[in-house]
């Protein structure tokens, strides 16, 4: 379980982003400029949810949990485009507003249901098909709890996306959260395979997206 500490700090972190965060993926309201730049430096952002999306659509995914939801974009998509009933977990409260608003603005209030809290601390009253966790276990000293959690809440398969250690664009990231004071750990593919056998998971797929990976693990039918 994360520290009561580092879990304010990345809270306090993110609260204060919610609005630039959901900016990132406003392309109509960016220019041209812009549009490429994020489409360059943050590729690993947009490739890992194409991957994602493309799975559940391949899967007939129906029901998710998305941990870690943000300004809750991703579920919009989802809930739009492949027709899933969708709920985002976020420890930001501002993040969540965010979230609804989206989800309202698009008319998916009724498929999208947010919840403000620590994944690890609620208790759901559903089994879901799928668990998505993109771009968040990487502020989380030791992800096992969760990713065990979102295993058990899981029917069918689980998605996250863990960051590279080896790439360009680390040592910038680093610096960039450290001077926020916002932990940050990042991954070799031998420290995902120790990750997972501390989860006691030995099928699971790794996918290198840039400077991210994503880890797909299927549950037995």
């Amino acid at each position: 379980m994360p520290s009561a500490v580092k879990q304010q700090q990345v809270k306090q972190f993110f609260d204060g982003y919610a609005k630039d965060f959901n900016s990132i993926y406003q392309e109509h309201e960016k220019s041209v400029f812009n549009r490429s730049r994020d489409r360059f430096l943050r590729a690993s952002m947009f490739s890992r949810f194409e991957e994602a999306y493309n799975y559940f659509k391949a899967h007939n995914i129906k029901s998710l949990i998305d941990v870690g939801c943000g300004p809750g974009v991703h579920d919009v998509l989802l809930a739009k485009g492949l027709d899933m009933n969708i709920t985002g977990v976020d420890i930001s409260t501002s993040m969540i507003e965010v979230a609804k608003k989206n989800a309202n603005d698009n008319n998916l209030s009724e498929k999208c249901n947010f919840k403000v809290g620590n994944f690890f601390d609620l208790n759901f009253d559903q089994n879901f098909e799928a668990s998505l966790c993109v771009g968040v276990l990487e502020y989380i000293e030791d992800p096992s709890s969760f990713i065990k959690k979102m295993i058990d809440c899981t029917s069918k398969a689980v998605l996250f996306s863990l960051p590279v250690k080896y790439h360009w664009l680390t040592p910038q990231r680093s610096l960039r959260y450290k001077l926020r004071k916002c932990p940050l750990w990042f991954y070799t593919e031998n420290d995902i395979h120790k990750l997972m056998k501390t989860v006691g998971v030995e099928r699971y797929i790794i996918k290198k997206l840039n400077r991210d990976y994503l880890v797909i693990v299927e549950k037995a039918e």
